[in-house]
């Protein structure tokens, strides 16, 4: 399956004109990946994001024997947003493909060289979709800890302490 023919199987770039796909795909060079490769590594700069056009992908955090998968994401979802939003942030996980995998380079340039396009005013709504949805999971996941430590009698360091082991930090 070509690139543009991948794109527009997503529902993410439904009634999208191939005109603004094919223009996507020229600019968001798509790269393909073997099953088992990393894409992203945990604490590496991010300055990119990808959005994922066939095959399934993990996110782990930690390393070894203490690795644990947070995540999985498929066709149609945008992996690494952190990428775009600047800041010079740092990758919260390392992303491994699961199957071999396709996915189309997004970058702050662009998001700017395509601003007039379709595809991309649809690439920017899923976006929104996923960064909220991140968000709502992250609340969902302290409101648990924090309701978990209260049923417990725990204190706040003890709270802070099994926050910080559920995103793999110490």
């Amino acid at each position: 399956m070509g690139d543009v023919d991948a794109m527009s199987a997503l529902d993410v770039f439904a009634g999208v004109p191939r005109r603004d796909l094919h223009e996507l795909a020229a600019l968001a060079a798509p790269t393909r990946f073997p099953a088992g490769a990393a894409l992203f590594s945990e604490g590496e700069k991010a300055q990119m994001a990808l959005l994922n056009l066939e095959g399934r992908v993990d996110a782990s955090i930690g390393d070894g024997a203490s690795a644990r998968v947070v995540g999985q994401a498929g066709p149609g979802e945008i992996i690494g947003e952190q990428g775009l939003l600047g800041g010079g942030a740092s990758r919260n996980a390392t992303v491994r493909a699961i199957d071999p995998c396709a996915c189309a380079i997004l970058s702050a340039d662009v998001l700017r060289r395509a601003r007039d396009n379709q595809a991309l005013v649809a690439l920017e709504g899923r976006l929104l979709t996923t960064l909220a949805s991140r968000i709502r999971h992250s609340n969902a996941v302290v409101q648990d800890t924090w309701r978990d430590s209260v049923a417990t009698g725990g204190d706040k360091v003890s709270i802070r302490d099994r926050l910080r082991s559920l995103w793999g930090r110490r």
